[in-house]
């Protein structure tokens, strides 16, 4: 047996062993593979909400066509309402996830929130914050592997429990890391 990385063979912490296969024939090439950090900024991104829907979506990225794990997800954003008479009040409550696909009902469910699921901003003020952490949530489970190039995109989604009487928006500002894994290109 032979290993391309020495150190590894001569680790201390390999108390019974080294973790990887033993080859019966050739040998194992080690490469260290580490997580990378993708952090999405966002700066006064307009997300807009139509009376006549009572919700809306933000298009925030698309992944490469590729063979990549998201491990998780921290979210750390401010929502502003944009505050329009009969629209996006102080008082107008918000149902906001991210998922695969884009809202397409005021209750966000399935693909909608697959990346953060539903959240609710109650607070009665024109400025509200998002902040969360992908670990431990019920419905929106990591890690993740892209599928194929049809769930590769990402989206903020927007529900209202109550509907509004006028269109208005919501300006999205913050930040938003991925920890992902690479492996490559799909065969």
């Amino acid at each position: 047996m032979s290993f391309k990385n020495k150190q590894l063979g001569r680790s201390s912490n390999l108390r019974d062993g080294s973790p990887l296969p033993t080859p019966t024939v050739g040998g194992l090439d080690v490469s260290l593979l580490t997580p990378q950090k993708v952090t999405l900024k966002l700066s006064a991104e307009s997300l807009a909400v139509t009376e006549a829907l009572d919700y809306g979506s933000l298009e925030l990225l698309t992944w490469q066509d590729r063979n990549i794990h998201i491990l998780g997800m921290e979210v750390d954003l401010t929502l502003v309402k944009g505050g329009v008479t009969n629209g996006l009040e102080a008082t107008v409550d918000l149902d906001v996830g991210m998922g695969s696909a884009a809202a397409s009902a005021t209750t966000l469910a399935t693909t909608m929130i697959d990346y953060l699921e539903k959240v609710d901003l109650d607070t009665d003020a024109l400025s509200l914050s998002l902040a969360a952490h992908t670990v431990g949530q019920a419905t929106a489970t990591f890690p993740k592997q892209l599928a194929d190039a049809a769930t590769n995109k990402v989206y903020l989604n927007v529900g209202l429990p109550v509907g509004i009487t006028a269109d208005d928006t919501i300006a999205v500002t913050g930040t938003i890391d991925f920890f992902i894994v690479d492996l490559g290109n799909r065969t």
